[in-house]
């Protein structure tokens, strides 16, 4: 079924930082609806200091035309004043898969966590910290 979004991303933003929860397997038209919505979020945000907290867990892959949006959009947020992003994950190997698609992630400030919780705690104190 070609050029049917697959993907699903469920965005909130709490104290700018915003969370977004990736479901299922991303193509190209799921990628720009994950990418367009961090931006939405982010140009609302204005120059505000801000994190990412991105919940991994139930994704389940992506294409390498989802990829090739996802690296223009981390080229893009490379100029926006993003304090850390961190990964829910079940495995550090889907951010690993992420980074290796998607080099611009290297000039961010990332962290891998196992639970949102601790994702958030971390990400609270380093906007506190930027302050």
């Amino acid at each position: 079924m070609l050029g049917e979004q697959h993907g699903e991303v469920l965005f909130t933003v709490e104290d700018n930082i915003i969370i977004a929860k990736a479901i299922g397997s991303f193509n190209e038209e799921g990628a720009y609806d994950y990418t367009n919505g961090f931006k939405d979020r982010i140009d609302q945000l204005g120059s505000q200091p801000f994190a990412i907290l991105v919940d991994n867990l139930l994704m389940e892959g992506a294409t390498p035309e989802a990829f090739k949006v996802l690296e223009a959009y981390n080229q893009w947020l490379n100029d926006k004043p993003l304090v850390a992003k961190a990964f829910v994950v079940k495995s550090r190997v889907t951010t690993s898969i992420v980074t290796a698609h998607s080099p611009s992630i290297n000039q961010q400030t990332v962290e891998n966590f196992s639970t949102k919780e601790d994702a958030l705690q971390w990400l609270r104190t380093k906007l506190a910290n930027s302050l």
